[in-house]
């Protein structure tokens, strides 16, 4: 497997896992993993994120609307939760504040 492809396939791993609340012996053995494995993936994709995290990402948008008179910016997220913003708010700290948020 190549080098992208298997990291790929680590962070998908990784991601499940610390969405599924489960221990990590019980996340593994269900899957036919070895925990030392996912050790690793996890430090190692740690680093690789925080090291993404410095430097805003493009993220899909889709716009519904557009009112030219409006004072502030609403982003609706998909988990329900919505952000009121002034438009003319500094466009890193939004990018920071979204990195926080993930």
């Amino acid at each position: 497997m190549k080098r992208k492809s298997k990291q790929a396939l680590w962070t998908r791993r990784v991601q499940a896992f610390e969405r599924s609340g489960q221990t990590r012996r019980a996340y593994c053995e269900g899957r036919g993993l070895a925990p030392r494995s996912l050790d690793y993936w996890r430090r190692r994709l740690s680093s690789v994120v925080s090291t993404a995290a410095e430097v805003p990402a493009f993220v899909p948008l889709h716009v519904r609307s557009v009112e030219r008179s409006a004072e502030t910016l609403l982003l609706e997220c998909a988990g329900g939760a919505q952000l009121r913003l002034p438009r003319d708010c500094d466009p890193w700290w939004l990018a920071q504040l979204l990195a926080g948020l993930r």
